[in-house]
């Protein structure tokens, strides 16, 4: 075994003179210095050439390289605080099978999308063909998320039509309607919302998707004597 110590574009410490150019990979390692043994490759992957270590004569054979010339370009993120559940990669080759991006998460916002290389504005699903090449740089975006409170004045609302969170991205929210159990004098009859951005009691209540802000909402009622 001989140890190959690279330096700047070539090798020393091998019995002949190997100069390999441009991007090199060693046996899949990427250490300045190599432990070489029979039967080392090393291929120079600008160029396809493939040299192969023989210890019967301590000399470097070169080869054509017939297979896939595979390079290897990073991955750049930037998640501004936010978390993915399952890490993205960060470097890539170009016979990497395609692969799409995992969308971070970050508490109190919903994630917007992505910009970067090849984005045009902001994109929520982004795939890497196999096959592309060149370093990749992407920044995650997010809008924030705000609060949604309601009085249902002894009433109770259906949960599901009526969330206590939301965000420009969130499709048109309708409320529910609330309902309110009869006591002994009076059964209740919804008579509309009033709150954020309403003059008066209505019925209908529509949070367009792009709104912002908190919002507040109370139910109220209109009163029918018992008999």
């Amino acid at each position: 075994m001989i140890t190959l110590k690279k330096e700047a574009n070539h090798f020393v410490g091998a019995s002949t003179d190997v100069k390999p150019r441009g991007n090199i990979s060693i046996s899949g390692k990427t250490e300045d210095i190599f432990s070489v043994v029979n039967g080392s490759t090393f291929l120079e992957l600008d160029s396809g050439v493939k040299w192969i270590y023989d210890a019967s004569t301590l000399a470097w054979v070169r080869q054509n390289f017939t297979g896939t010339v595979l390079k290897e370009y990073p991955i750049r993120y930037d998640l501004f605080s936010g978390a993915v559940a399952t890490a993205n990669p960060t470097v890539y080759t170009n016979d990497t099978s395609t692969f799409t991006l995992t969308n971070p998460t970050k508490s109190g916002f919903a994630f917007e999308g992505w910009s970067g290389t090849g984005i045009t504005g902001l994109s929520t699903s982004v795939s890497i063909a196999k096959g592309s090449t060149g370093a990749k740089s992407y920044l995650a975006t997010y809008t924030p998320m705000y609060a949604i409170v309601y009085n249902f004045d002894g009433g109770v609302g259906p949960v599901s039509a009526n969330p206590v969170t939301y965000s420009k991205l969130t499709n048109a929210i309708t409320l529910g309607v609330p309902t309110k159990e009869a006591d002994e004098e009076f059964t209740y009859t919804f008579a509309g919302w009033t709150g954020t951005d309403l003059e008066e009691a209505t019925e209908t209540v529509v949070i367009a998707k792009g709104s912002t802000g908190n919002r507040s909402y109370t139910a109220t009622w209109t009163e029918a004597a018992v008999e």
